[in-house]
């Protein structure tokens, strides 16, 4: 079984971060502010050994390989920012591509949506639109990113590489551009790529058009959370935060119409609407997580989770993966995430679990039989 781990690169110190969230702003700056907010709430978390690493650092990067050879994991899902040309937090997946002896298989997610300055504390006001250019954009954007496919780590089905687009719908001329970017490919010498989408609104859309998609992703737990909730709040969350998104964009200033506080739901209820989900299509790609927890980002506003449970985790993660062969007929698992330290979701130790997510993993694929080396 392939599990797939997301990888969040924000971890080093960027001109950007630092005029929009303060010197020196990190991810482990939100992670530092971070404060209990209900009884036997499991935060400040602090990663084992004091490890605030910075991604720059190619021996993190080995450490990490190591960490995740460990698990059984079979790659990393490396989030890539690209609008219009202007790249973000683009240094540690350039490096990874740039040193051979980082030896772990590795893909991209597009993660083309608009920054707004959530990172520090719930504060939505925009501060980076998302762009697209035409076809002289997307002939630079391929350029870019046919170094990455063709190298010999990045992760292919039958000389495919996967990319992976957050949010397809937000793409003007959506399948021209993929298209122009499958030909690339082929002119590359690849034989095209395997395009997967990732937003969950656009997985449950049943408007979108899917045609040029070999995958799509059950993005967890979003997806299973969304599934969970009713029409109307669906909606409301769907096309009211669209509007408010637009009219801040406008006004260049903060709104919080229709926030509400904290949101704690049940691990348990959200693992079971995973492993009683029937997919929607012979396209999806399951998804996992081990723990969610986004107050370091949105505080009082966060959404967070009750009863969590290593070994919970680890059954659920053996009942997946069977699953995933039998119900899905794949052997690919995307997991959330390998290091989304702020938002709660991470493999990595810290000084609560230290190696038990880590080790639970291994255990899983173990009892199936399924590690993939």
């Amino acid at each position: 079984m392939k599990i797939i781990a997301f990888y969040l690169p924000q971890f080093h110190e960027v001109e950007f971060n630092n005029k929009h969230h303060g010197k020196g702003f990190t991810e482990w700056t939100s992670l530092g502010r971070t404060k209990s907010l209900y009884e036997n709430h499991n935060q400040p978390r602090v990663p084992l050994d004091n490890n605030y690493y910075n991604l720059e650092d190619d021996k993190v990067k080995a450490w990490q390989i190591k960490m995740a050879k460990r698990a059984g994991l079979y790659g990393f899902c490396m989030y890539h920012y690209w609008s219009d040309g202007n790249l973000l937090l683009e240094r540690p997946v350039e490096q990874w591509l740039k040193n051979k002896k980082l030896d772990f298989p590795f893909c991209l997610s597009w993660a083309n949506h608009p920054w707004s300055q959530h990172l520090t504390g719930g504060n939505r006001k925009l501060i980076r639109a998302q762009k697209y250019g035409d076809e002289e954009e997307w002939t630079r954007h391929c350029d870019y990113l046919m170094p990455f496919f063709k190298d010999e780590r990045y992760i292919k089905e039958d000389n495919r590489p996967l990319f992976i687009i957050y949010k397809p719908q937000d793409i003007p001329n959506l399948n021209k551009r993929l298209e122009f970017y499958d030909k690339k490919a082929k002119e590359n010498g690849l034989a095209g790529i395997n395009f997967i989408f990732q937003d969950p609104f656009f997985a449950n859309s049943k408007s979108s058009d899917l045609s040029h998609f070999k995958y799509g992703i059950e993005f967890q737990p979003a997806f299973a959370i969304q599934n969970m909730r009713g029409k109307l709040d669906l909606f409301i969350r769907k096309v009211g935060g669209y509007v408010i998104n637009k009219v801040m964009g406008l006004l260049k200033k903060q709104l919080t119409i229709g926030a509400k506080k904290l949101e704690i739901l049940s691990y348990n209820d959200i693992w079971h609407k995973i492993l009683t989900h029937k997919p929607a299509n012979n396209k999806m790609l399951p998804g996992a997580f081990n723990d969610w927890d986004n107050t370091p980002r949105n505080k009082e506003w966060g959404l967070s989770l009750s009863n969590v449970s290593v070994k919970s985790f680890q059954e659920y993660m053996e009942k997946l993966i069977v699953r995933t062969k039998k119900v899905y007929k794949k052997d690919i698992i995307f997991f959330t995430a390998w290091n989304e330290w702020a938002e709660g979701c991470y493999l990595e130790p810290d000084t609560k679990y230290k190696y038990e997510w880590l080790d639970a993993i291994n255990d899983a694929l173990e009892s199936t039989n399924e590690r993939p080396y």
